[in-house]
């Protein structure tokens, strides 16, 4: 279902790299992408969005799919409240009882997710393939060394968001509700948490000593609880560190290169 709307209410309510989210009526928001961007972006997330929502998942109920001012975009359930990032930015915390229990939060989230097989997602490991081969590796051996590894990791058929992290975690009356689905796929249950894992260690050197301790008490509990709840050990997780690496260069956040590369050196190392 498509809608055609000149434009939305008022001024974005939420902004992010690729897209601004705005007010579209009493119950619903429109997250519009970048002028520029492929329109696949927001049918893709369209399409994600629904599949999570129709198997159960806490995730918004999605309406269509719009264009606005020569913007691409899907119209979403409205989900109130903050976000888990938010919470954890309170004070931070300094009760690490009170980070340890949002970890295992979105432990039981995630968990949650790769309980079910959804066969209309697209291929995790196709994703990661194209990633890793348009990444910026300036050795070609080294971009040759990862995709080896990659393609020596096992494959899955599970739900994978591949972006989970507490700033997508909405804190509703309702319970956490899970949001931007964009990059959701079928693949590894391993894989996604990797790159939750990846995600949430991204820009900590701007930290301050005990925020650093902070985040990593609480990507250590995260893994812990997943670990339990998904019958896998750590070292499963850890084993896709280098592609998962590898493929976020291809993103190419402001700042990231050099982590990313010196992570995937280490690594090669071992």
């Amino acid at each position: 279902m498509t809608h055609e709307r000149r434009r939305p209410r008022g001024v974005a309510i939420g902004s992010g790299r690729y897209a601004d989210t705005y007010e579209w009526n009493d119950d619903q928001v429109v997250k519009l992408f970048k002028r520029g961007l492929p329109e696949y972006l927001a049918k893709r997330e369209f399409v994600a969005t629904r599949v999570l929502h129709d198997a159960g998942l806490p995730v918004p109920e999605t309406y269509g799919v719009v264009t606005v001012d020569k913007r691409n975009g899907v119209v979403l359930e409205r989900i109130e409240g903050p976000s888990m990032q938010d919470r954890l930015n309170v004070d931070p915390h300094p009760r690490m009882d009170v980070v340890t229990r949002y970890a295992r939060t979105l432990a039981e989230l995630h968990a949650s997710i790769h309980e079910h097989k959804v066969a209309r997602l697209p291929s995790q490991r196709r994703t990661l393939v194209e990633d890793i081969r348009h990444a910026k590796i300036p050795d070609g051996g080294t971009r040759s060394r990862v995709l080896e590894i990659l393609g020596d990791l096992p494959d899955g058929d599970a739900a994978c968001h591949n972006d989970l992290h507490p700033k997508n975690v909405i804190m509703s009356t309702y319970g956490p509700v899970i949001v931007d689905c964009l990059t959701a796929s079928m693949g590894n249950p391993a894989a996604d948490v990797a790159r939750s894992l990846l995600v949430m260690e991204a820009g900590q050197e701007w930290d301050s000593t005990r925020v650093r301790e902070l985040r990593r008490h609480f990507r250590s509990a995260y893994l812990l609880k997943y670990c339990f709840l998904g019958h896998i050990w750590p070292e499963e997780v850890h084993q896709w560190r280098v592609p998962i690496a590898a493929a976020r260069l291809a993103e190419g956040f402001p700042g990231e290169e050099g982590w990313l590369l010196h992570i995937i050196s280490e690594e090669l190392r071992r």
